[in-house]
């Protein structure tokens, strides 16, 4: 959980960049088209935030159970997320 809840942190970031930057790559043809280019796009915070929530309500409602993460493991699952040494 704590792994796709990084990833979908990152792929948001790289999708909004990657749409700005092909609108970005139209503004000046558009222009010139009398056109006004439409607005950038931005990441919504909360959705970021409130993803891990609503991946597990999705998969509760899939049928599946989300287990504790046990004690023991929180630091190296917390290490392996983040790539710490030696992960």
């Amino acid at each position: 959980m704590q792994e796709l809840d990084k990833q979908f942190a990152q792929r948001s970031k790289k999708v909004v960049r990657d749409v700005n930057k092909a609108l970005g790559n139209y503004d000046t043809e558009l222009r010139e088209l009398g056109l006004d280019p439409p607005p950038r796009m931005s990441r919504n915070e909360q959705d970021i935030a409130n993803y891990r929530a609503a991946l597990e309500v999705r998969l509760t409602g899939a049928g599946a159970q989300v287990m504790a993460l046990p004690a023991d493991l929180s630091p190296a699952v917390g290490w392996a997320v983040t790539r710490r040494k030696p992960f």
